[in-house]
């Protein structure tokens, strides 16, 4: 699947100024996996121009000085949306298995299509390739355990976690014999949002008249 966003970073105050949902999405419509609603949500509130006065749109610039303060805005939309939603984009995000090398290269090639770039490039920084055979045996095991378990596919931000990282943080999971369904959504909920946000700071720079993110 080709990504919504933009490979070009774009300064936080020209993003605030674009003129339309689509503008708006090409940059930042892919840092929720496979869930653009959320971004647009947010732009057609509080940006677009068709759907706001002028007042509503200058206080929302002046409002947002960085990029923290944009994702703060953005998130807010995720953690407002029905249950039902919440779940949709969870087991929106590929299973971190599907970036194994040993995985069968036909079965490989059928997934292929439905990880996001975004997803692609930040398993490809986990390591999960160099598992050993006990490690990648336990690692599959655990990831179908805490699937059958939770109903939701387990969810880490891996894009500078190291396979070990990974396999300690999902036996951890799985292990804690006191963790309930929804206490799993929630954290994995705060996960999606790492996620997001490291994805946000690969898209927006800080405005022209700025020296950082702040």
């Amino acid at each position: 699947m080709s990504s919504l966003s933009s490979p070009t970073m774009i300064p936080l105050d020209v993003l605030l100024a674009l003129p339309t949902a689509a503008e708006f999405l090409a940059h930042l419509g892919g840092i929720y996996e496979k869930s653009p609603t959320f971004v647009e949500q947010f732009y057609t509130e509080n940006l677009c121009p068709t759907s706001n006065d002028a007042s509503t749109t200058q206080a929302t610039k002046a409002r947002i000085t960085n990029i923290k303060i944009l994702f703060d805005e953005i998130k807010q939309y995720v953690r407002r949306s029905p249950s039902e939603v919440q779940l949709e984009l969870l087991r929106s995000h590929p299973d971190l298995c599907l970036k194994l090398e040993q995985i069968d290269a036909t079965q490989r090639e059928d997934d292929e299509a439905t990880i996001t770039e975004e997803s692609r490039q930040e398993q490809g920084r986990a390591g999960l390739a160099t598992l050993t055979p006990d490690e990648r045996q336990n690692f599959t095991k655990w990831n179908e355990d805490y699937k059958s378990k939770f109903n939701i596919p387990f969810i880490l931000a891996v894009r500078n976690a190291s396979k070990f990282t990974v396999l300690s943080a999902l036996e951890g999971r799985l292990s804690n014999v006191n963790s309930s369904p929804q206490e799993e959504i929630a954290h994995a909920l705060f996960q999606v949002d790492k996620i997001a946000y490291m994805r946000l700071l690969e898209k927006v720079t800080y405005s022209q008249n700025q020296e950082g993110h702040g």
